[in-house]
């Protein structure tokens, strides 16, 4: 309103907005809730959950579209088989002694 008075034609449509960046706390404002609420996650699903969002905010959503005909019918999902040809690498596993050990774990709130 500070500087209403030199368009004054900025006033017939009611009073004027004290921000002009609608986005950040109306639109936006979902989409970064998203992110902030599951950190963590790959790139690629920041993306899609972003998507939707975005689709949910559409007129008309329908999230049912989204689920395969296979399951609509009442069958069972598969789910996939485990490739036994690949070994686990190296490092992926817990080792017994990293949790066992006579040496305390040093703790600063003691």
């Amino acid at each position: 309103r500070l500087f209403a008075y030199l368009e004054p034609e900025l006033l017939k449509g009611g009073p004027v907005a004290r921000t002009t960046n609608r986005l950040e706390g109306g639109v936006n404002s979902v989409v970064k809730d998203v992110l902030r609420n599951h950190r963590g996650l790959p790139e690629e699903h920041m993306r899609r959950a972003c998507e939707w969002v975005c689709y949910m905010k559409t007129a008309h959503p329908r999230p049912e579209s989204f689920i395969p005909d296979a399951l609509r019918k009442g069958e069972k999902a598969t789910t996939p088989e485990p490739d036994d040809s690949v070994a686990p690498a190296y490092g992926t596993g817990i080792d017994w002694n990293e949790f066992h050990t006579t040496t305390r774990y040093p703790n600063t709130t003691d």
